[in-house]
């Protein structure tokens, strides 16, 4: 043992939406619940830059409208140790849910 400490992990910070996207509820799905699930790449600038279908519902309508809300989002990037990181994180769009 020498005594020396072990290195720590840094902490990562999960980015914090800074500007929300415009979820347009296409027209054919008002009043139906249902959610889309996207993976999305937030960069270190905290644009978004790549998005992925992860889960909900399959209607092509809904994903295309959570998609498009998701590349308008924008981010205070992830950071850890103070450095701006670009990260994977899940969004959730729920659409037809109460107001």
């Amino acid at each position: 043992d020498t005594g020396a400490a072990a290195p720590v992990a840094q902490a990562l910070l999960a980015p914090v939406l800074r500007t929300p996207g415009v979820l347009r509820v296409p027209p054919d799905a008002a009043g139906r619940r249902a959610w889309v699930d996207l993976d999305v790449h937030v960069t270190e600038t905290g644009e978004v830059d790549v998005v992925r279908r992860s889960g909900g519902s399959s209607d092509r309508a809904l994903i295309d409208a959570a998609i498009a809300c998701a590349r308008g989002m924008r981010f205070f990037p992830a950071e850890r140790a103070g450095v701006p990181v670009a990260v994977w994180c899940t969004q959730r769009f729920e659409f037809g849910a109460p107001r």
